[in-house]
């Protein structure tokens, strides 16, 4: 009986819209645009020696079109900002050895970017990895 309800349960649950679905398109949400980025890859250093890579992958949620724009525009340079912010947070928190605390480096990555831009939204960490070399 307690099985049967549960699917019963998860079937009703399933059939929900999601709140984000509606950020999406036609929704009454507003218009969103994503800009990704190709993967950076930055090197993890412990005692002098190479000891692995951290590789990530972001997207850039812009305010509006226009915010989108410029946010295309400035590519080269948000890419650069990010490929800093993933040094640092690589010489001071990341091991080929142990996960990376992806939320740390999220948070890091959107205080960090939307202070140099404030057209970001925010900054969504979509990959993120660390692997001996």
């Amino acid at each position: 009986m307690m099985r049967r309800l549960l699917l019963i349960g998860s079937a009703t649950i399933a059939a929900l819209p999601l709140g984000g679905a509606q950020a999406s398109g036609g929704g009454n949400g507003t218009d969103l645009a994503f800009i990704p980025m190709e993967r950076i890859s930055v090197p993890i250093v412990d005692a002098g020696r190479v000891e692995g890579a951290l590789r990530f992958r972001i997207v850039l949620e812009a305010k509006d079109d226009e915010a989108a724009q410029k946010l295309t525009a400035e590519l080269p340079t948000l890419r650069a900002q990010a490929l800093s912010i993933g040094s640092e947070f690589s010489r001071l928190s990341a091991s080929p050895f142990i996960a990376v605390d992806a939320r740390r480096f999220s948070a890091e990555l959107n205080q960090a970017m939307h202070k140099r831009e404030p057209a970001i939204a925010r900054v969504l960490l979509v990959e993120v990895a660390a692997r001996s070399s």
